[in-house]
């Protein structure tokens, strides 16, 4: 039996102990690879805010929450080009940032951050950004191998792939179709 994968927009209200949970998850299992990042309560309260600005519209942006047999499995965050609102002029025109994809681990390699990419990137395209930029950390080789298969996928084939000292990670930006 093949697990039916369900992308919804995150709720507001109701689905903030869902990122919440899945952030914890997610910054532990970083941090455990050896992010610098602690997943800390403090940590924690200021990813909340920063969700909480999506959800209310403060920031230009959204959350899906994936979901099989109405439990979550996995989360993703994208609007204005940089966590903050800061929306700042590109040569790439307007840029949003699509960050934050996590897949439990039981989940992964099953297309569950593949189709939350999928969402974030329409979301981009009703929100009027012309491309979007995205990072995958250099040990996380499944989000290695997937960029390039959602990138030919949603893409007009122009990307720039460039690795973040500062952040330690792969990170590409594109175009939209």
């Amino acid at each position: 039996m093949t697990d039916v994968v369900v992308i919804a927009p995150a709720k507001p209200l109701t689905d903030r102990k869902v990122f919440l949970g899945l952030w914890r998850e997610f910054m532990e299992e970083r941090h455990a690879s050896g992010s610098p990042i602690l997943p800390s309560n403090k940590n924690m309260a200021e990813f909340l805010k920063l969700y909480d600005s999506y959800m209310v519209g403060s920031i230009r942006g959204g959350c899906f929450i994936a979901s099989v047999d109405n439990q979550p499995v996995g989360i993703a965050l994208g609007g204005e080009n940089f966590p903050g609102g800061l929306a700042l002029e590109t040569t790439h025109g307007n840029i949003g940032i699509l960050w934050g994809v996590y897949v439990r681990p039981s989940m992964r390699r099953k297309e569950v951050a593949f189709k939350l990419m999928a969402a974030g990137l329409e979301l981009g395209l009703e929100l009027g950004f012309e491309g979007l930029v995205t990072q995958a950390a250099p040990d996380n080789a499944g989000s290695q191998g997937l960029k390039d298969g959602w990138l030919q996928a949603f893409t007009s084939g122009s990307v720039e792939y460039y690795f973040d000292l500062r952040e330690n990670r792969y990170a590409a930006r594109v175009r939209f179709k």
